[in-house]
């Protein structure tokens, strides 16, 4: 514990700036790959400027950031901070077996994110979005009252579409022709009218 974190993740982003100065222009696009610094560390930091660091290589560079933990005194604060930023996430190890699964079995899966900025729309009477697995930190929910407009029905539940295309079926049937207005309140009312907006910073 005690050492400067600052200092080490400095001198990872030298070493990539260095590969990029060093790079032939027809090589652009390998030196493009995902690139992430790794951390094996309690993260006992004695410097402060760890996550402005963090922060301005991933915005910068799209540089990315992990945090293995080691020991029992492990500094889960600083590295929750951390991991706030697009991309970065974190593992704890309490043995060889645990580094074996992280580092190996599992490397595409815990260092090579799916996405980012991700946006998930769902919307149901009868389920809610209980969990999210491959998101390092809790996502930004919130919840929006949503109602029927010609231009939103394909953000409804296919149920829900079904429903409604029987009803234009129905009413084509009987040369029944209902105001749009009417239409709408007719959509509401049978509509989910709460749709639950999930925003993800990074996928793995």
């Amino acid at each position: 514990g005690g050492e400067d974190l600052s200092k080490g993740f400095s001198g990872g982003m030298s070493l990539f700036e260095k590969w990029d100065s060093e790079a032939p222009p027809e090589d652009f696009a390998v030196t493009r790959r995902e690139r992430r610094i790794l951390f094996m560390t309690d993260m006992c930091s004695a410097g402060g400027e760890l996550g402005e660091l963090v922060d301005k290589a991933q915005k910068d560079k799209e540089i990315h950031t992990s945090v293995i933990g080691l020991g029992l005194d492990f500094n889960s604060e600083l590295t929750e901070s951390i991991i706030k930023v697009p991309g970065a996430n974190y593992f704890t190890t309490k043995d060889e077996n645990d580094l074996d699964e992280i580092l190996v079995e599992k490397f595409h899966y815990n260092f090579l994110p799916i996405c980012h900025e991700t946006r998930l729309t769902f919307s149901s009477n009868d389920f809610h979005l209980e969990q999210i697995y491959g998101a390092p930190v809790d996502p930004e929910t919130e919840n929006i009252d949503l109602s029927w407009l010609p231009k939103h029905h394909r953000s409804f539940p296919s149920e829900f579409r079904r429903t409604a295309l029987t009803l234009l079926m129905c009413l084509k049937r009987a040369e029944l022709k209902l105001p749009m207005i009417a239409f709408s309140g007719v959509m509401d009312f049978i509509a989910p009218r709460e749709i639950e907006v999930t925003r993800l910073e990074t996928m793995f």
